[in-house]
Protein backbone atom coordinates (compact mmCIF):
# COMPACT_ATOMS: atom_id res chain seq x y z
CA UNK A 1 0.00 0.00 0.00
CA UNK A 2 1.82 3.39 -0.96
CA UNK A 3 0.77 6.58 0.78
CA UNK A 4 2.05 10.11 -0.25
CA UNK A 5 4.46 12.59 2.24
CA UNK A 6 3.68 15.97 2.32
CA UNK A 7 5.48 17.31 4.94
CA UNK A 8 7.94 15.52 6.57
CA UNK A 9 11.63 14.67 4.93
CA UNK A 10 11.86 11.40 7.12
CA UNK A 11 8.38 10.33 5.17
CA UNK A 12 10.33 10.04 1.57
CA UNK A 13 10.19 6.30 1.01
CA UNK A 14 7.29 7.07 -1.12
CA UNK A 15 7.73 5.59 -4.64
CA UNK A 16 7.73 9.26 -6.05
CA UNK A 17 8.09 12.78 -5.41
CA UNK A 18 4.85 15.06 -6.44
CA UNK A 19 6.43 18.35 -6.96
CA UNK A 20 3.30 21.06 -7.98
CA UNK A 21 5.60 24.10 -9.02
CA UNK A 22 8.70 25.80 -8.28
CA UNK A 23 8.20 29.15 -7.22
CA UNK A 24 11.12 31.80 -7.05
CA UNK A 25 11.15 34.68 -5.11
CA UNK A 26 10.30 36.79 -8.28
CA UNK A 27 8.82 35.59 -11.17
CA UNK A 28 10.67 34.69 -14.33
CA UNK A 29 10.73 36.30 -17.44
CA UNK A 30 7.06 35.22 -19.49
CA UNK A 31 7.80 32.92 -22.38
CA UNK A 32 6.03 34.61 -25.19
CA UNK A 33 6.07 31.90 -28.49
CA UNK A 34 6.08 34.00 -31.67
CA UNK A 35 5.08 32.30 -34.74
CA UNK A 36 5.44 33.53 -38.37
CA UNK A 37 1.25 33.51 -38.88
CA UNK A 38 1.35 36.30 -35.84
CA UNK A 39 3.66 38.89 -37.45
CA UNK A 40 0.63 39.12 -39.82
CA UNK A 41 -1.63 40.91 -37.70
CA UNK A 42 -1.50 44.28 -36.50
CA UNK A 43 1.17 46.04 -38.48
CA UNK A 44 -0.96 49.34 -38.83
CA UNK A 45 -1.93 49.85 -35.26
CA UNK A 46 -0.61 49.35 -31.53
CA UNK A 47 -0.57 46.59 -29.02
CA UNK A 48 -0.81 46.80 -25.37
CA UNK A 49 2.23 44.49 -23.46
CA UNK A 50 0.14 41.50 -23.44
CA UNK A 51 -0.57 41.13 -27.08
CA UNK A 52 -4.22 40.39 -26.79
CA UNK A 53 -5.64 43.23 -28.83
CA UNK A 54 -4.93 45.34 -31.99
CA UNK A 55 -5.69 49.34 -31.24
CA UNK A 56 -5.86 51.82 -33.76
CA UNK A 57 -2.52 53.78 -34.53
CA UNK A 58 -4.28 57.32 -33.62
CA UNK A 59 -4.81 56.49 -30.22
CA UNK A 60 -1.24 56.68 -29.23
CA UNK A 61 -1.25 53.95 -26.55
CA UNK A 62 -3.73 50.66 -26.65
CA UNK A 63 -5.72 50.57 -23.33
CA UNK A 64 -4.48 52.36 -19.60
CA UNK A 65 -6.16 55.07 -18.05
CA UNK A 66 -8.13 57.92 -20.18
CA UNK A 67 -8.28 55.48 -23.52
CA UNK A 68 -11.66 56.27 -24.02
CA UNK A 69 -11.06 60.01 -24.65
CA UNK A 70 -8.14 59.35 -27.27
CA UNK A 71 -8.66 59.63 -31.06
CA UNK A 72 -10.90 56.88 -31.95
CA UNK A 73 -12.58 56.24 -28.74
CA UNK A 74 -13.20 53.38 -26.22
CA UNK A 75 -13.79 51.00 -29.26
CA UNK A 76 -10.58 51.56 -31.16
CA UNK A 77 -8.40 52.44 -28.16
CA UNK A 78 -9.64 50.42 -25.21
CA UNK A 79 -8.78 46.97 -24.82
CA UNK A 80 -11.62 45.58 -22.73
CA UNK A 81 -14.15 47.29 -25.24
CA UNK A 82 -12.08 45.45 -27.92
CA UNK A 83 -12.74 42.51 -25.77
CA UNK A 84 -15.76 42.77 -25.40
CA UNK A 85 -17.23 42.99 -29.16
CA UNK A 86 -15.28 39.99 -29.74
CA UNK A 87 -14.26 40.62 -33.18
CA UNK A 88 -11.18 38.97 -34.78
CA UNK A 89 -8.13 40.35 -36.59
CA UNK A 90 -8.38 39.16 -40.26
CA UNK A 91 -5.31 40.88 -41.94
CA UNK A 92 -2.48 43.06 -41.27
CA UNK A 93 -4.42 46.34 -41.86
CA UNK A 94 -7.47 45.71 -39.73
CA UNK A 95 -7.68 47.50 -36.04
CA UNK A 96 -9.84 47.53 -33.21
CA UNK A 97 -10.17 43.85 -33.01
CA UNK A 98 -8.82 40.47 -31.28
CA UNK A 99 -5.28 38.94 -32.13
CA UNK A 100 -6.32 35.49 -32.62
CA UNK A 101 -5.19 33.01 -30.17
CA UNK A 102 -2.07 31.01 -31.32
CA UNK A 103 -1.14 33.88 -33.84
CA UNK A 104 1.32 36.22 -31.91
CA UNK A 105 0.90 34.74 -28.60
CA UNK A 106 0.19 30.75 -27.39
CA UNK A 107 -2.57 30.03 -24.68
CA UNK A 108 -0.35 30.41 -22.10
CA UNK A 109 1.50 33.42 -23.24
CA UNK A 110 -1.93 34.89 -23.44
CA UNK A 111 -2.51 34.26 -19.38
CA UNK A 112 1.47 34.84 -18.92
CA UNK A 113 2.86 38.10 -18.72
CA UNK A 114 2.19 41.53 -17.35
CA UNK A 115 -1.40 42.97 -16.78
CA UNK A 116 -1.32 46.23 -15.16
CA UNK A 117 -3.52 47.47 -12.64
CA UNK A 118 -4.87 50.23 -14.33
CA UNK A 119 -6.58 48.45 -16.71
CA UNK A 120 -7.93 46.00 -14.10
CA UNK A 121 -11.55 46.24 -12.79
CA UNK A 122 -11.42 48.77 -10.14
CA UNK A 123 -13.53 49.03 -7.41
CA UNK A 124 -13.31 51.45 -3.93
CA UNK A 125 -10.21 51.94 -6.21
CA UNK A 126 -9.06 54.88 -8.38
CA UNK A 127 -6.42 55.28 -11.42
CA UNK A 128 -3.40 57.26 -10.36
CA UNK A 129 -0.22 58.52 -11.30
CA UNK A 130 0.83 61.07 -8.78
CA UNK A 131 3.93 59.48 -7.78
CA UNK A 132 6.91 58.21 -9.78
CA UNK A 133 8.69 54.95 -11.19
CA UNK A 134 5.31 53.41 -11.91
CA UNK A 135 5.30 51.33 -14.66
CA UNK A 136 2.26 51.82 -18.00
CA UNK A 137 -0.11 54.66 -17.69
CA UNK A 138 -0.47 54.67 -13.91
CA UNK A 139 -1.44 52.29 -10.77
CA UNK A 140 -4.07 51.43 -8.72
CA UNK A 141 -4.78 53.14 -5.60
CA UNK A 142 -7.11 51.99 -2.37
CA UNK A 143 -9.44 54.56 -1.30
CA UNK A 144 -11.27 52.15 0.89
CA UNK A 145 -10.16 49.83 3.75
CA UNK A 146 -12.60 46.83 3.36
CA UNK A 147 -14.29 45.18 -0.24
CA UNK A 148 -12.22 47.42 -2.37
CA UNK A 149 -10.58 45.40 -5.03
CA UNK A 150 -8.33 45.19 -8.68
CA UNK A 151 -9.46 42.43 -10.87
CA UNK A 152 -7.63 41.64 -12.95
CA UNK A 153 -9.57 39.14 -15.62
CA UNK A 154 -7.33 36.34 -17.50
CA UNK A 155 -9.09 35.65 -20.70
CA UNK A 156 -7.31 32.17 -21.55
CA UNK A 157 -5.00 30.53 -19.22
CA UNK A 158 -2.96 27.42 -19.35
CA UNK A 159 -4.06 25.30 -16.34
CA UNK A 160 -1.48 25.02 -13.97
CA UNK A 161 1.39 26.02 -11.45
CA UNK A 162 1.70 29.97 -12.03
CA UNK A 163 4.22 32.18 -9.90
CA UNK A 164 2.45 35.32 -9.32
CA UNK A 165 4.59 38.74 -8.49
CA UNK A 166 2.35 42.05 -7.60
CA UNK A 167 4.58 45.17 -8.15
CA UNK A 168 3.21 47.94 -5.26
CA UNK A 169 4.69 51.17 -2.99
CA UNK A 170 4.19 51.70 0.66
CA UNK A 171 5.22 54.65 2.52
CA UNK A 172 4.62 52.84 6.04
CA UNK A 173 3.37 49.74 7.74
CA UNK A 174 1.87 46.72 6.37
CA UNK A 175 -1.18 46.51 4.47
CA UNK A 176 -2.21 43.12 4.09
CA UNK A 177 -4.84 42.30 1.29
CA UNK A 178 -6.85 39.29 0.70
CA UNK A 179 -5.84 36.88 -2.46
CA UNK A 180 -8.28 35.28 -4.93
CA UNK A 181 -8.76 33.65 -7.87
CA UNK A 182 -12.19 33.53 -9.26
CA UNK A 183 -14.05 33.39 -6.30
CA UNK A 184 -11.99 31.28 -4.36
CA UNK A 185 -9.79 32.41 -1.81
CA UNK A 186 -6.32 31.58 -2.27
CA UNK A 187 -4.64 33.16 0.67
CA UNK A 188 -6.67 35.37 2.94
CA UNK A 189 -3.92 37.83 3.99
CA UNK A 190 -1.23 38.82 2.16
CA UNK A 191 1.33 40.40 3.24
CA UNK A 192 2.38 43.80 1.34
CA UNK A 193 5.10 45.27 3.63
CA UNK A 194 6.22 49.16 4.06
CA UNK A 195 8.93 49.86 0.72
CA UNK A 196 9.67 52.73 2.06
CA UNK A 197 8.13 55.34 -0.16
CA UNK A 198 5.43 55.99 -1.85
CA UNK A 199 7.86 56.09 -5.08
CA UNK A 200 10.05 53.30 -4.02
CA UNK A 201 8.14 50.05 -5.73
CA UNK A 202 8.79 46.41 -4.69
CA UNK A 203 7.53 42.85 -5.75
CA UNK A 204 5.66 40.38 -3.76
CA UNK A 205 5.48 36.95 -5.29
CA UNK A 206 2.70 34.53 -4.37
CA UNK A 207 2.87 30.39 -5.70
CA UNK A 208 -1.06 29.75 -7.25
CA UNK A 209 -3.02 27.13 -9.66
CA UNK A 210 -4.66 28.33 -12.09
CA UNK A 211 -7.39 26.17 -13.94
CA UNK A 212 -7.23 26.06 -17.78
CA UNK A 213 -9.31 28.92 -19.48
CA UNK A 214 -10.41 32.20 -18.29
CA UNK A 215 -9.71 33.59 -14.79
CA UNK A 216 -9.54 36.23 -12.35
CA UNK A 217 -7.17 37.40 -9.98
CA UNK A 218 -8.45 39.81 -7.46
CA UNK A 219 -6.36 41.41 -4.51
CA UNK A 220 -9.13 42.44 -1.62
CA UNK A 221 -8.97 45.29 0.87
CA UNK A 222 -9.52 43.23 4.21
CA UNK A 223 -9.53 46.17 7.16
CA UNK A 224 -6.44 48.30 5.45
CA UNK A 225 -7.10 50.87 2.26
CA UNK A 226 -3.99 48.70 0.70
CA UNK A 227 -1.00 50.09 -1.31
CA UNK A 228 -0.34 51.30 -4.57
CA UNK A 229 -0.49 48.66 -6.60
CA UNK A 230 1.64 48.65 -10.47
CA UNK A 231 0.99 45.52 -11.85
CA UNK A 232 0.66 41.73 -11.49
CA UNK A 233 3.16 39.46 -13.56
CA UNK A 234 2.15 35.88 -14.40
CA UNK A 235 4.93 33.31 -15.27
CA UNK A 236 4.04 29.42 -15.73
CA UNK A 237 6.16 27.57 -13.19
CA UNK A 238 7.90 25.55 -15.63
CA UNK A 239 9.23 22.10 -12.68
CA UNK A 240 5.20 21.82 -12.95
CA UNK A 241 4.52 17.94 -12.68
CA UNK A 242 5.52 14.68 -11.00
CA UNK A 243 8.95 13.72 -11.14
CA UNK A 244 9.72 9.75 -10.36
CA UNK A 245 11.85 9.04 -7.36
CA UNK A 246 14.39 6.12 -9.35
CA UNK A 247 15.35 9.14 -11.97
CA UNK A 248 16.41 11.19 -9.10
CA UNK A 249 20.23 11.17 -7.85
CA UNK A 250 20.59 8.85 -4.80
CA UNK A 251 23.06 8.23 -1.91
CA UNK A 252 22.02 5.78 0.04
CA UNK A 253 18.97 4.85 -1.50
CA UNK A 254 18.90 2.33 -3.61
CA UNK A 255 16.25 1.90 -6.64
CA UNK A 256 13.73 -1.04 -6.42
CA UNK A 257 10.98 -2.78 -8.82
CA UNK A 258 9.76 -5.49 -6.04
CA UNK A 259 6.26 -5.49 -5.69
CA UNK A 260 3.62 -3.90 -7.13
CA UNK A 261 1.64 -0.55 -7.22
CA UNK A 262 4.29 1.74 -7.80
CA UNK A 263 4.25 4.14 -10.55
CA UNK A 264 7.92 4.41 -13.31
CA UNK A 265 9.75 1.96 -13.14
CA UNK A 266 10.51 1.66 -10.12
CA UNK A 267 10.89 3.24 -6.18
CA UNK A 268 13.61 4.12 -4.13
CA UNK A 269 14.18 2.48 -0.99
CA UNK A 270 16.69 3.98 1.83
CA UNK A 271 19.28 1.42 2.76
CA UNK A 272 21.09 3.89 5.65
CA UNK A 273 19.17 4.15 9.34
Amino acid sequence: SWAQASQSPSALASHFLSIEGCFAAAARPMRRLQTAAGEAYCSSGIKPTNGTVCCAASCGTCGGSGCGSRPGGSLRCCVSNIHKEAILCQNATQVACNIPQGSTTSTQAYCAGTHQAEDATLSGVIRAYAHSGFSGSGYGDYQNSSSAFIQWTLDSCAGGAYNVSFRYALEYGNRSLALLVGTDTINSNVSFPSTGGWDSWSEIAVAVRLPAGSNSITLLAIGYSGGNVDKVTLAKADCDGTYQAEDATLSGVATMSSGSGFSGRGFADYQNR
